[in-house]
């Protein structure tokens, strides 16, 4: 049965997944607490009323031209949703254990148990995307595929650190039941006294600022 107030279930892809495709998605699912999910098909007519076709009455209708699956999700900064939301909108991670010797770039040791992921722009062609299962709370159960994060926006809010993607994808379509059963992470989202701004030269602790 799907959760009463709705869940969205996400999995990074190998590669992007149009119509039909195949393409390995990771195994590790992610089930995101948003506060908000909004995809549309946002489909375009295809308008041939400006054809000269011997006369001033109306052309047939062509139907949809194309679709370009857009949207937003937000919610707060949890540390899964901001690794699977960096991958996409950055496209590359390395991720390295931590044992107690190495450090983050604040040159601070990262302990055994816990990891340092940095996220640099990949400079492939191909774009790292996701897949989302969700039921908004709105009703239904949808599903896309081959979606990527154009716009990652964080902000302070009410004592805790706030995040807006703007998506774009490939496949945007309605679902019968999937049946999940949602499982979310056990750590708490940022709060705004734990991010501190570093500068290459120095750092300073700073109130409210937004990236």
């Amino acid at each position: 049965m799907a959760s009463p107030g709705g869940y969205i279930q996400a999995a990074l892809e190998q590669a992007p997944n149009a119509e039909g495709g195949a393409n390995a998605v990771s195994s590790n699912l992610f089930y995101l607490p948003g506060t908000s999910i909004d995809m549309n098909a946002t489909p375009t007519m295809l308008d041939t009323l400006d054809e000269l076709r011997g006369g001033f009455y109306a052309s047939p209708n062509r139907g949809v031209a194309e679709y370009a699956p857009a949207g937003q999700l937000d919610s707060r900064c949890y540390p899964s949703i901001m690794g699977l939301l960096l991958s996409a909108a950055c496209g590359g991670c390395v991720t390295t254990p931590g044992d107690g010797i190495i450090m983050d770039p604040d040159a601070v040791v990262v302990p055994a148990g816990a990891f340092r992921h940095v996220f640099s722009l990949r400079t492939s062609e191909i774009p790292q995307t996701f897949q989302m299962v969700y039921a908004p709370p709105a009703g239904g159960f949808w599903k896309s595929q081959g979606v990527g994060v154009d716009e990652l926006a964080v902000k302070a809010a009410a004592g805790s650190w706030d995040q807006s993607s703007k998506l774009v994808g490939l496949v945007h379509k309605p679902l019968a039941d999937p049946v999940l059963t949602p499982s979310y992470e056990t750590p708490g989202p940022w709060r705004t006294g734990q991010c501190v701004l570093t500068w290459l030269s120095g750092s300073a602790r700073t109130e409210d600022f937004d990236w």
